[in-house]
């Protein structure tokens, strides 16, 4: 009796446990969140990188691909990919900062400074707005146009090229 009473017990707490554990979900990003564009650059940065160590034939494929799914010119999609690369390179180097602060941070165990990590925060957003605002001015209408949609459509629904 002891025993089924212990087995039983044992098979809520799992029950329980299992119930409790949050569940993933996707995020879901606002029209013109910061957030979303960082994302995007982020994929992009991926979608580039798996170009460049492609045979030629598949970098061609996936450029193409790409093209189709942005809604963006052949001559959109090379600048937008050059923003990118710059986004991420300004991105590297502002992670540098950050990762020195935490690293600091955990050698003293030593909570953060939440006016630091404000900073922080901004200074990334205002990263990705000033990109934002680049690829916005270099990219002709209609290829804008189709990028925003895309950004804002399928890609923050969970769309990837």
């Amino acid at each position: 009796m002891r025993t089924l009473i212990i087995g039983w017990t044992f098979v809520f707490v799992g029950l329980y446990a299992t119930a409790q554990q949050p569940k993933v979900v996707s995020p879901t990003f606002q029209p013109e969140d910061p957030e979303l564009y960082f994302a995007f650059f982020q994929s992009h940065s991926s979608l580039d990188q798996q170009i460049q160590a492609s045979s030629a034939a598949a970098a061609n494929q996936l450029t193409n691909n790409a093209i189709a799914q942005y809604n963006v010119t052949p001559d959109d999609f090379a600048k937008l990919t050059v923003q990118v690369r710059g986004f991420q390179a300004a991105l590297n180097s502002w992670q540098g900062p950050v990762q020195a602060y935490y690293a600091k941070l955990q050698a003293s165990r030593q909570l953060p400074d939440m006016n630091v990590v404000k900073a922080f925060q901004f200074q990334r957003q205002s990263l990705v707005k000033s990109y934002y605002d680049a690829v916005h001015g270099l990219l002709s209408p209609t290829s804008w146009s189709g990028l925003h949609a895309y950004i804002n459509g399928a890609f923050a629904k969970g769309g990837k090229p």
